[in-house]
């Protein structure tokens, strides 16, 4: 081998071998030897001393990418010793769930790696992340609204209707305009304007006067307000209109735009609700759920 080596160094001195190809072969060694780029190497040109450091050279290089547990997708596995396999999935564990509890990424985060426990964190950090990106209200479709809270549902309508409402306001955004949102608005609105009317309809009977009065409700008419002060005999539901917020993939749920949740009240309505798209118009009246665009009724609670 040492009879090899020396004849190497000869070739370019008596001519066999130009100094292009030679500069070519010290090249390839040095890219060989760093052993950060295996596939780059042209193994084939290595003598055994060689071909034996640079083994031991990618071997080195694997490890120290795969010990990080930040690239299991560049880590060869199979070159790892048992003992170095085991702190690699160790460091690998670490670094998902370091990505996970951020709750920010969980396209990125390895769920099934992750302990019961670290499950409970990451699924809080994930609330918590989603309901910060959700209360902004420029973005309602990266919000995941069944993941929020009763109370943090009510916050985050308000604030995507009152982005909604600027934009709305805008001419050159009238293509992002909810207009049904803003009918919403305007429903609110009005059933806030009838409320102080509905709790001054009945004034209390005078305070000691002994008499047994009739009851204000037995004598006061049947209101026809609003949802917070429903009539006591509705002749029939009243109608509202909304645009479908997200339907569960076997349709087991539905979210209006609202963030109203309905369920489906037999298999042959989940059937139909499945294959409703996002942003058709509906309308309910009382359980029955239509869909304005597709002519189909489903019956509906919740």
């Amino acid at each position: 081998m040492k009879m090899f080596s020396t004849l190497l160094l000869l070739l370019p001195v008596l001519g066999l071998w130009s100094n292009p190809a030679w500069a070519q072969y010290d090249q390839n060694l040095a890219t060989c030897l760093s052993g950060t780029a295996p596939y780059l190497c042209h193994h084939e040109l290595l003598t055994p001393e060689q071909a034996q450091a640079v083994r031991q050279a990618e071997l080195t290089n694997n490890y120290a990418t795969c010990s990080t547990g930040s690239a299991p997708y560049l880590c060869k596995h199979e070159w790892l010793t048992p003992e170095q396999a085991q702190t690699v999935r160790q460091a690998e564990l670490r670094q998902n769930y370091a990505v996970c509890s951020t709750g920010s990424s969980p396209f990125l985060c390895k769920h099934d790696l992750l302990t019961p426990a670290q499950r409970d964190t990451v699924d809080e950090a994930e609330r918590r992340a989603n309901f910060t990106t959700c209360i902004q209200g420029t973005s309602p479709f990266l919000c995941k609204h069944n993941l929020l809270t009763p109370q943090q549902a009510a916050e985050v309508r308000q604030a995507e209707h009152r982005i909604n409402r600027q934009t709305c306001a805008n001419p050159a955004l009238q293509f992002n305009c909810h207009r049904d949102w803003l009918a919403e608005d305007d429903r609110d609105a009005a059933r806030q304007a009838a409320q102080p009317s509905a709790q001054n309809a009945a004034p209390a009977a005078p305070a000691g006067t002994g008499a047994s009065s009739p009851s204000p409700v037995a004598n006061q008419a049947p209101s026809i307000g609003t949802p917070d002060i429903p009539a006591s005999a509705p002749a029939k539901p009243r109608c509202e209109t909304f645009w479908l917020g997200a339907v569960e993939t076997n349709g087991d749920y539905a979210f209006l735009s609202d963030y109203t949740r309905l369920t489906p009240a037999a298999d042959s309505d989940k059937a139909i609700l499945r294959v409703w798209q996002r942003g058709q118009r509906l309308v309910r009246c009382g359980p029955r759920l239509t869909n304005k665009e597709t002519g189909q009724s489903i019956d509906v609670s919740g």
